[in-house]
């Protein structure tokens, strides 16, 4: 056939049809054209039958149908038939072969190989995982040492499939002193909380609620054990407790949290000896003295009187300075007595002078005199309304008592100190109600008694309780929390992390991969400078870029890996012979007959990965290039491609691009590495095993996902992708050659090129927002893209790449089946299927709005629904759970969802483990 079949798309058709027509339509053209042929043949004409002259459409296909399916039995006429059928074999053939020429019809994978490598494009093979992981070495001074690439990391899946392995992807030096390294004071607050004054409240949080706290508790809060104050317990909450502060003449102050602590639970509580001002000791306790006895006592050539205020033991205290004397006598009251109608206190003839007569308030008296018959005065009496008391020394009288000491040991105390010891603290209330914190600084026994030294000193009071010997020490929550970032100076590019580390580490050089990690970001970092012993405090500083500014890494939440390497998907396996070399043929090709190749990142490669393959000839490693055009005649390259199973096929240069091989017997031998996919893409954290024992290696820590691993491009990926090659000639010049130059590479789902507002000194802005293959973050993937993307522009486009931002949706469905044919939840477990099928990240485009009706055609496609309600519930939602909104959202007049468009940056899909689907079923 001679016509042209290059513009049969111009129809808008969506296969190509060469003939317009099928066997019985051919039929009807041959007996039509026989009987043109022989119309002087009425024979002819008869076996012919009539023309046919059909009214209507119908009847001519019920005419056509009824003459081809008849039985005739006639060998002239199933002989045209039999031509017919042919032809219309012919045709179909035609048809099939005349689709395979285009890319968007072909459907075998060898046509559509050949279709795009005349456009210079070859489908992208799948890509492997890639994961930066923590070796943990053995806690052991031996676990020192290097741990060559190729050790075998693993991770077995909960649903009993096969493991899957990753190996290291280069050569580290492990030192079990780098496993998991904390920032400088990263277990201590930097934060000052204000202290309040005496007399109010301050809310105590506590880590752990103590046991046996009760209103009312006295205790002793401490900064850093050299200063306290004492406080009482007013009030308990849930996580809480009010404390009031006691500590006499305390006006407030700012403590570090850090090293805030509350002393409770006192194990010794004792009341000390009398105390304080006016406080005599006497030599012996056995004396006659009580409270409320008034001593006499000379002072300054004249006699004084003194009331007893408290006795305790061989301490007692008196109302008042008694001049350091120390001969006290005990004065002897007066009763009073009704004499010549008034009450008086008559006195003794027996007494001394009588002006040492004294009121209750030891005020000296005048004594009223009389003369007797002989003419002398005689003091005789004091009357009552001079006095309620009166009080004289009686002559010849012995001392009271003996005076030891005329000033006390304010802390002495009865019997043994037992268990109290220097440094504990005390609390000391004091007879007026306040109260004050102290330390012990030193412990005096003697017989019968000790005395305790304190710091600060409390000076001279009247101290009736002393609390010690704290039992428990309680921090307030956030004491060991250090806030602050975990780097202590920014620039543009680096960032310093100081830490304590012994400073003979040899494998922390400049150059190593850190891995730097809190609840709430993580970076991977490069050392640029170390700097050892730099302060006094023997704290080592890393400079490390990028810089950590903006990222949210708290001191105390922080972790740094520092036995960082790569590990990529995929187990290595033994050397193995490929086949033999033959200089005679060009091109000479051989097949790896394995279908999970590897595939590592290499941002040369269009498709940007290589297979994880090593081709040795003759015992030289020979050099993996993405195309052999480029190739010189002497250069040892090999180039490989993907089969439609894929196996891989090597093949070797022409002797004009890239080298024949050298013939050999078995002289192509091969070393490859096996695990490629959306397998690989492990969640942090799955990582953690190794295959085989190491002796250097305990243990892996995953901290970030996995990421890169892909397929293999589809039929439908390569149709879309071969003709983007073309529109881009691996250049970005417009901005969509941006988004199709990423799409190139196997690791990417979907890019999108936005330009963003201009700048001052950046008029060329554009960000590319990228859906890595299987979702989740970019990783180093970013960096192979920028770079791409900057080497295949014009100079001055500023380009940089961010990951989509997820738009999660969900439905309510209402299934009605027909109960009697089908099983009500297997069908909505299929439309299940369906709806995340349809509506997957893979399938998802930028910016693509989603339609009602779109929701109902997946739905009502599934068999058994016999029809369906199908709600979009207007609530969007992130990967993480959070509240998200879409550009615009169309409602109807009933309230209901009928259109949703997302941004030009966002993704909109079904993700079931976050945003599940309702689907519920009626039986009708």
């Amino acid at each position: 056939m001679t016509q042209d079949y290059t513009r049969w798309n111009r129809a808008g058709l969506t296969t190509l049809q060469t003939v317009d027509g099928n066997a019985a339509t051919y039929l009807e053209d041959l007996r039509q054209a026989l009987r043109l042929r022989f119309s002087g043949e009425p024979e002819v004409l008869q076996w012919l039958g009539e023309p046919g002259n059909d009214d209507s459409l119908a009847e001519w296909q019920q005419r056509l149908l009824e003459q081809y399916r008849a039985e005739r039995r006639d060998y002239g006429w199933e002989m045209l038939r039999t031509l017919a059928r042919s032809m219309h074999i012919l045709a179909r053939y035609q048809d099939a072969y005349s689709n395979e020429r285009f890319l968007r019809t072909a459907t075998q994978w060898d046509n559509l190989r050949r279709l795009v490598s005349m456009l210079d494009y070859q489908p992208a093979p799948p890509a492997s995982a890639e994961a930066w992981v923590a070796l943990l070495a053995k806690e052991d001074d031996a676990a020192v040492g290097e741990v060559k690439a190729g050790l075998a990391l693993q991770h077995q899946p909960k649903d009993g499939s096969a493991p899957v392995v990753f190996e290291t992807l280069d050569d580290l030096h492990v030192d079990y002193r780098l496993n998991r390294l904390r920032g400088s004071e990263h277990d201590r607050s930097r934060q000052k909380i204000q202290v309040p004054a005496e007399g109010e409240p301050w809310t105590f949080d506590w880590v752990e609620a103590p046991e046996n706290l009760s209103v009312g508790e006295w205790a002793v809060v401490t900064l850093d054990n050299h200063k306290g104050i004492a406080v009482e317990v007013t009030s308990i909450e849930a996580a809480s407790l009010t404390l009031t502060v006691r500590q006499a003449g305390h006006h407030g102050e700012h403590w570090d949290l850090a090293d805030i602590r509350l002393q409770r639970l006192d194990q010794w509580n004792q009341a000390p000896r009398l105390n304080g001002i006016n406080v005599i000791e006497t030599a012996s306790a056995s004396h006659s003295v009580t409270a409320g006895d008034v001593l006499v006592y000379s002072h300054g050539g004249s006699w004084r009187a003194i009331r007893v205020l408290d006795v305790s033991g061989r301490r007692i205290r008196l109302d008042g300075d008694n001049g350091g004397a120390r001969d006290f006598y005990l004065a002897q009251a007066v009763v009073a007595q009704l004499l010549e109608g008034e009450e008086r206190f008559v006195l003794p003839l027996a007494r001394a002078a009588a002006e040492n007569v004294w009121d209750e308030n030891q005020n000296r008296l005048s004594v009223q005199t009389r003369e007797d018959d002989d003419g002398n005065r005689i003091d005789d009496y004091v009357t009552a309304d001079k006095a309620a008391e009166v009080y004289y020394r009686p002559p010849g009288t012995a001392r009271a008592f003996e005076v030891a000491s005329t000033s006390v040991a304010a802390l002495t105390f009865d019997g043994k100190p037992g268990k109290l010891a220097s440094g504990q603290w005390l609390i000391l209330r004091h007879q007026d109600g306040h109260s004050t914190a102290t330390r012990i600084t030193a412990i005096a026994e003697f017989d019968g008694y000790f005395q305790l030294s304190v710091d600060p000193p409390v000076g001279e009071g009247r101290w009736s309780q002393a609390y010690g010997r704290f039992k428990e020490s309680l921090a307030q929550r956030g004491h060991d929390r250090n806030l602050d970032p975990v780097y202590k100076e920014s620039s543009t590019h680096t960032s310093i992390v100081e830490m304590a580390l012994d400073d003979s580490v040899a494998a922390l050089m400049p150059g190593r991969r850190l891995w730097i990690e809190s609840p709430h970001d993580a970076a991977l970092v490069t050392l640029a400078e170390v700097e050892r012993n730099g302060a006094s405090d023997g704290l080592v500083r890393l400079k490390v870029t990028p810089a950590l500014d903006g990222l949210d890494l708290k001191t105390a939440d922080t972790w740094i890996y520092a036995n960082v390497v790569r590990a990529g998907h995929g187990e290595s396996k033994g050397e193995q012979v490929l086949g033999s070399g033959d200089r005679v043929q060009a091109n000479q090709r051989f097949l790896i007959e394995k279908t999970d190749l590897a595939f590592v990142r290499d941002t040369t490669f269009d498709s940007g990965v290589k297979a994880a393959i090593d081709v040795i000839v003759d015992g030289r490693v020979w050099t993996q290039v993405d195309h052999l055009r480029n190739s010189g005649e002497t250069d040892r390259h090999y180039a490989v491609r993907l089969t439609e199973t894929g196996e891989l096929i090597v093949q070797f240069g022409d002797g004009r691009h890239g080298r024949r091989l050298p013939s050999g017997s078995n002289n192509v031998r091969l070393r490859s590495r096996h695990g490629h996919g959306l397998r690989g893409n492990l969640a942090a954290h799955n990582l953690n095993k190794l295959k085989k024992p190491h002796p250097l290696v305990d243990g892996v820590v995953q901290p970030v996902n996995a990421a890169g691993g892909g397929e293999a491009e589809n039929l439908a990926q390569v149709r879309d992708h071969a003709p983007q090659s073309v529109l881009t000639l691996k250049r970005a010049v417009s901005l969509a050659d941006f988004g199709r130059l990423c799409e190139s590479y196997s690791s990417v789902w979907r890019a999108k090129a936005l330009r963003l507002p201009d700048t001052p000194g950046a008029s060329d802005r554009i960000e590319v927002r990228v859906v890595p293959a299987g979702g989740g973050p970019l990783g180093d993937l970013a960096h192979d893209l920028w770079q791409t993307l900057n080497q295949h522009t014009h100079p001055g486009v500023q380009v940089s790449l961010a990951c989509y931002e997820p738009l999660l949706v969900s439905v309510e469905i209402t299934l009605r089946v027909d109960a009697e044919a089908f099983e009500p939840e297997l069908v909505r477990e299929a439309v299940r299927q369906a709806l995340l099928d349809a509506f997957s990240l893979e399938r998802a485009n930028f910016a693509e709005p989603l339609f009602r009706s779109r929701v109902f055609e997946v739905v009502e496609s599934v068999q058994g629904v016999k029809n369906a309600d199908c709600v979009i519930l207007p609530a969007f939602k992130d990967e993480a759970g959070n509240a998200l909104e879409p550009r615009r959202r169309i409602t109807a007049e009933d309230g209901t969802v009928r259109r949703v468009n997302p941004q030009a940056w966002q993704v909109l899909y079904l993700n079931a483990e976050v945003y599940p689907p309702t689907i519920r079923t009626e039986e009708v």
